[in-house]
């Protein structure tokens, strides 16, 4: 009886916990990013921007670039071209350091890899 009360109690907890969203894990691996160029923690996120998709484009496949000239080939291509997601894009505003150490409030946007494993790159939008 205990075991079947505690096998029951480790599915529900399991089942209670839900994997983070790809919203939440980009802001994690921005505030990383920050962290780092930050100095850690002396800064203030204001706010993250709704995550958004980069999609490949028929241009960048190989058979476009081998056939560009003929116009058969690349009206093919764009007619079986299905987009793959390349990456992702955050924007984010906080108060702290950009990566020059100028202090102030900064908007950045950032790119995060397809798998959400790090942030790949960050610029500084000027206003």
């Amino acid at each position: 009886m205990k075991k079947l009360i505690f096998i029951l109690f480790v599915l529900c907890t399991i089942s209670c916990v839900r994997p983070d969203s790809k919203q939440q894990r980009a802001e994690r691996l921005v505030t990383i990013y920050l962290d780092q160029v930050n100095n850690n923690k002396s800064y203030n996120i204001i706010s993250f921007a709704q995550l958004d998709t980069v999609f490949s484009s028929y241009d960048e496949e190989l058979d476009y670039n081998k056939n560009k000239n003929n116009l058969k080939k690349v009206d093919s291509i764009k007619r079986t071209f299905k987009p793959k997601i390349k990456s992702w894009v955050m924007y984010v505003t906080y108060e702290g350091k950009n990566n020059v150490g100028v202090v102030g409030r900064h908007i950045y946007v950032c790119g995060i890899d397809k798998d959400f494993n790090k942030c790949t790159s960050a610029s500084e939008i000027v206003n």
